[in-house]
């Protein structure tokens, strides 16, 4: 279940908090490892260019109603934080069986 108040009003806009819900998950494993004294970059991937875009630029854009929560991802990413990594849509497995892909 989604904790948006609101609908997603676009594509881009849903892949964009798809990536936020992945970074949040992400933030204990980080943590426990900088304790450890070790640095690993924290990569969160997504197959969508416009999740991507909407996740590296500062500010809302055209969405303005984004949280604190999500504008918190943009700047954890500007600081180096987070990394924004590309992945193929015939890599995800939890998408197996929604999209048409050729044999």
């Amino acid at each position: 279940m989604s904790s948006r108040a609101g609908p997603v009003l676009s594509s881009s806009e849903a892949e964009f908090y798809a990536i936020c819900r992945g970074a949040s998950g992400n933030s204990p494993r980080r943590q426990v490892y900088l304790q450890c004294g070790a640095t690993v970059p924290t990569v969160v991937e997504s197959d969508s260019n416009a999740g991507r875009a909407s996740a590296t630029r500062i500010g809302g854009g055209k969405a303005r109603h984004l949280t604190i929560k999500d504008r918190g991802v943009q700047e954890r990413i500007g600081a180096g934080e987070l990394q924004p990594g590309c992945t193929y849509t015939e890599d995800h497995t939890i998408g197996l069986g929604t999209k048409d892909l050729d044999t």
